[in-house]
């Protein structure tokens, strides 16, 4: 049977846009590649190659508290159903309640940061839950893959990510 390899992120659009070849090419290697995303226009398109289930509960841009331990649950109740062998994380929403999902399922993980986002614009209590989201998160992470130098040293001097667990892969990952 093949592995399953999960491949989440805060659309479908950023899939289709921006993960599509890593789907084909560990799909060609045999791994069975699962899409985990809400549902837009691009949804249709994953699924006609990929199996694909739509997440309900993320708010891209929201911060409600309530709506992401709702994510975290439909991440959790959605990871008990797949039983993946491995979860990739993209975009921050994903990369806190995926991870925080997979390290109570014992499922490894790993989170990818393609930059730091809009949070990280100013300082503000915004920023500072963030930091500590991430810091739980990370902790059940086997990698965390930055896209850029700047980007891993800024959550290394932070605090944020052990330097043993952060490595940088530039280009499209």
């Amino acid at each position: 049977m093949a592995k399953k390899i999960v491949i989440t992120s805060n659309t479908s659009w950023s899939l289709w846009n921006f993960r599509l070849g890593l789907m084909r090419a560990l799909k060609e290697k045999g791994y069975k590649v699962i899409s985990v995303a809400p549902k837009d226009k691009y949804s249709e398109y994953i699924s006609k190659e990929f199996e694909y289930f739509e997440l309900k509960n993320l708010d891209r841009k929201g911060k409600n508290p309530y709506k992401d331990v709702k994510l975290t649950l439909e991440y959790l109740n959605l990871y008990k159903k797949i039983k993946p062998d491995l979860v990739l994380n993209y975009t921050i929403k994903p990369n806190i309640y995926s991870s925080i999902a997979c390290g109570f399922l014992k499922i490894p993980c790993v989170s990818v940061i393609t930059g730091l986002g809009y949070v990280y614009v100013k300082e503000g209590i915004l920023k500072k839950i963030t930091d500590s989201l991430y810091k739980i998160a990370f902790k059940f992470n086997k990698k965390i893959v930055f896209q850029n130098q700047s980007d891993k040293d800024f959550f290394i001097e932070n605090n944020i990510v052990s330097k043993n667990k952060a490595v940088v892969i530039y280009g499209m990952f």
